[in-house]
């Protein structure tokens, strides 16, 4: 997942298409992202890289294709964490809480 930090460090913003991949089982190389990085769940397939460094992308790209990946039963221990924060259903239901806080 390519994106560039500027000059003051931010990004875009979280990435949906990131936690998408990782909840299909995908790895995930990304630049830096403040908000992707604060948002993972323990377990997450993911390698955080200064995409600006050739090299050090290419050496990642390599090690990341050669390493290995979480057992099944692992992966869907993680896979049930990032529904239970980003699937529509649970994120509605967080938002309707936050507005009954403010409406009542």
């Amino acid at each position: 997942m390519p994106g560039k930090a500027d000059k003051d460090g931010a990004s875009e913003g979280l990435g949906l298409v990131a936690i998408e991949a990782l909840g299909s089982g995908c790895r995930l190389m990304s630049g830096s992202n403040r908000a992707l990085q604060e948002m993972l769940p323990a377990g997450a397939d993911v390698v955080f890289i200064n995409l600006e460094n050739a090299a050090k992308l290419a050496s990642a790209i390599i090690q990341m294709l050669c390493a290995k990946t979480l057992d099944e039963k692992d992966f869907l221990i993680f896979r049930q964490a990032l529904v239970d924060k980003f699937d529509w259903d649970n994120v509605a239901l967080n938002y309707d809480a936050i507005l009954k806080k403010i409406v009542i």
